[in-house]
């Protein structure tokens, strides 16, 4: 049972390279794998000249900027060609620091339980893992006018409490840092690259139910993650709103199924919200 680590790299080969190197000296992984998402600012030669003497670092180098689904889906295709189904994938991005105690206790829990979905520990900096709400709960918590005023209300009802269990049960996981075993991966299909960023979490963890696995929270474990770097640097907040109310209609849609009236409804709440966020920016005079 071999453990390789798959980190997608956007033109941030600094970090992504920092964060490879550290995990490398952690001697847990047996691979890491970097995939390149066909980054603009010459990523893949740097990341490549710099690892080339390692023979268990592998460089991949997408065809297109395909998101975070796409590029995680390429990595895994990869993996499937040449790894057995019982290893484990820990997929990650660059800005996490991992720990070797926290992926330890990872690889245990998914050797002992075969009907194991995703696994990740407490994340530091952000959540690691929210309820799969429904339909109308959700578009209305998750408006910014709820969340501005009510953030409290938002954060009881969207998340779990602090989490101490040795393994939790929880409905979606992170995307940030997860394992997961490649059999488990083919089964659900991988991730759904019809999304460039954003939900891509909430599509797992329905794949996830419908092939009768359950996903966990080690809560007491903890990683640490930068969060959003990378993002935050290239999308300004208004086009990250909007690409997210894109991701959210098609995840209604396709994994709900809902009615035209419900995505309506929806429509008429997200728009409110990016008119707010352009409100927002003439206010600030930018």
């Amino acid at each position: 049972m071999k453990k390789i680590l798959l980190v997608l790299n956007y033109n941030n080969f600094e970090q992504t390279k920092n964060f490879v190197h550290d995990s490398f000296l952690l001697s847990f992984f047996d691979y890491i794998v970097i995939v390149d998402n066909a980054s603009s600012n010459n990523s893949y030669k740097v990341l490549s000249d710099f690892f080339q003497k390692y023979d268990n670092i592998i460089v991949l180098l997408s065809p297109s900027n395909s998101g975070y689904a796409g590029g995680n889906n390429f990595g895994l295709k990869y993996l499937n060609n040449r790894f057995a189904p019982n290893d484990i994938v820990y997929i990650s991005n660059p800005d996490v620091n991992l720990n070797l105690k926290a992926l330890k206790s990872i690889n245990r829990v998914i050797l002992e339980d075969e009907n194991i979905g995703l696994v990740t520990t407490n994340i530091l900096n952000q959540k690691s893992a929210w309820r799969n709400l429904r339909y109308y709960k959700r578009i209305f918590i998750e408006s910014y006018l709820f969340r501005k005023f009510f953030d409290n209300e938002y954060l009881k009802i969207k998340y779990y409490p602090e989490l101490t269990e040795t393994k939790y049960p929880v409905d979606v996981v992170t995307g940030a840092f997860f394992a997961v075993t490649l059999a488990t991966m083919v089964e659900i299909n991988g991730f759904d690259d019809n999304t460039f960023l954003y939900m891509e979490e909430d599509i797992l963890a329905h794949r996830i139910q419908k092939v009768n696995k359950q996903s966990y929270v080690l809560g007491a474990e903890e990683v640490k993650h930068e969060g959003g770097a990378s993002t935050n640097n290239v999308l300004s907040e208004i086009k990250r709103k909007k690409i997210l109310n894109d991701s959210k209609k098609y995840y209604y849609q396709t994994y709900l199924g809902v009615t035209p009236a419900k995505l309506f409804l929806f429509k008429v709440i997200s728009g409110f919200d990016v008119c707010i966020l352009y409100l927002k920016k003439f206010l600030q005079g930018k």
